[in-house]
């Protein structure tokens, strides 16, 4: 269907742990608390990662496997709560950051 940005936003928060391949779905459910685990198919999601210190739950496309991705979705659902916490944290700090360096911008403009 049709979702607006903010209607996926909220589905995805209800999720206990989201497994993808698509940027913005996993920037949205990490944004949310919600455990994130990404197949890396993109120059993007490293960086990204990295951000939100969720390196561990990133999984190179050229090294995918079975066993790679059921032991990495097995570690973050058992560390789940552990993981919500750590992002809530740090995507608060992020927005922070992200408000302030706004602020900043519009200081030089005026």
């Amino acid at each position: 269907g049709d979702y607006s940005p903010k209607e996926l936003k909220a589905f995805l928060g209800q999720m206990d742990l989201v497994i993808g391949m698509r940027m913005h779905s996993l920037i949205m459910a990490s944004m949310m608390g919600v455990p994130v685990v990404g197949i890396d198919i993109s120059p993007k999601f490293a960086p990204f990662f990295r951000l939100i210190r969720q390196e561990y739950y990133l999984i190179d496309i050229e090294n995918a496997n079975f066993d790679t991705l059921f032991h990495k979705v097995e570690t973050a659902w058992s560390n789940r709560k552990q993981i919500s916490e750590e992002l809530r944290l740090r995507t608060n700090v992020l927005q922070k950051r992200a408000l302030s360096n706004n602020d900043f911008v519009l200081s030089l403009l005026e």
